[in-house]
Order: structure tokens, then sequence, then C-alpha cells
């Protein structure tokens, strides 16, 4: 894979807050955009029904988008929001795990498990590469 590098918890909630913030920015715009659209339909289009009709669709469609957009912000936050927990309780366990073999190996003395000579056995004898 192209990017193999752990996201820890706090960079996936930065990460998550960044995003939803530019989907609400960039709807934001959308809603500022009817806004003015609106005011410029009352004071342009006020006497042609035509006009108003296909406005009052434009703008049932844009709110649509911005109600569906909504949604989907909040589905995509409460997501990432539960990965970040996923990712904190990972964190949390593989830090216990590691925690209990650092005690293992220091209730073990000042001789790590490496460090130990392999058991000798009748004829168990280092290879000689010189012959």
């Amino acid at each position: 894979m192209a990017n193999d590098r752990v996201i820890i918890p706090s960079e996936l909630e930065a990460v998550a807050e960044n995003e939803i913030r530019r989907l609400a920015n960039f709807y934001d715009d959308i809603a500022n955009e009817v806004g003015v659209a609106s005011r410029s339909r009352e004071s342009v289009f006020a006497h042609n029904s035509e006009v108003e009709q296909t406005w009052i669709e434009c703008s049932e469609f844009y709110y649509q988008i911005l109600y569906e957009s909504s949604a989907h912000i909040r589905a995509v936050s409460k997501f990432l929001m539960h990965v970040a927990e996923e990712a904190r309780t990972q964190e949390s366990e593989l830090q216990e795990i590691f925690d209990e073999y650092a005690e293992d190996i220091l209730s073990q003395g000042s001789s790590a498990p490496w460090d130990e000579e392999p058991p000798s056995y009748p004829g168990n004898t280092e290879p000689d590469f010189a012959t």
C-alpha cells in the first residue's frame, strides 16, 4: 500500500474535524448563494409566475441538497468519531500488552530471554566452519 503509516487517534480526530469543517463551509456557501439568489428573485422576478415557479423548484432542490448534506455530515462525523474511539481502545489494549510484556521481562531479573545461552545437550556442539 502507498500509505501504510499508522494514524493515531488524535490525528484521526483532527482529520475528522477538518473534513467536517470543510464540508460545513461548502454547504454554508451554497446556503449563502441561495440567499443571494432569493433576494435577487424578489427584486427582479416578482411579477413573472413561470420564473417564480422555476425559482421555487430550484430552491426546494437546493434546500433538499442542504438537508441531505447535513445528514451526510452528521453520519460521517459519527462514523469518524466511532473510528477514533475504536483506535483509542486498540491503542489502550496494545499499551496494556506492551506493559505486561515489559513487566515480565523486568521480573526475570538482569538477563533478558535473548541474552541467555542456549541449553547444551550431549553432542550439541558449535559447528566448525574452518574445516
